[in-house]
């Protein structure tokens, strides 16, 4: 078992814990190729704003994978380009829910 850092942004995260799925661009092949089920992904939340908040960068969840690397083409991220992606399921292992 292996544990993999998913640096991301808070709507990417929140795609990923309400759908159970996790997935990357082709860019980014090489590494999620690596990942195999029973690995755990922890999910890395980079700094945003609200308003005039700032929401400081956190460690906001960690999921199991519990399926081999697959290819899918549906569009499940707002601003998800065209190519195509690598994905994997996942299963909650330990989270913070965002509000």
């Amino acid at each position: 078992m292996a544990y993999w850092l998913c640096v991301t942004s808070e709507d990417n995260w929140r795609v990923a814990g309400k759908r159970n799925v996790w997935g990357v661009a082709d860019s980014f092949k090489g590494a999620i190729q690596r990942v195999r089920p029973r690995d755990k992904l922890v999910f890395y939340v980079m700094q945003t704003t609200r308003g005039k908040r700032i929401i400081p960068s956190r460690i906001i969840g960690i999921f199991k994978v519990v399926s081999e690397l697959y290819r899918d083409l549906t569009k499940i991220l707002r601003l998800m380009v065209a190519s195509q992606l690598s994905r994997v399921e996942l299963r909650l292992n330990l989270s913070k829910f965002l509000k």
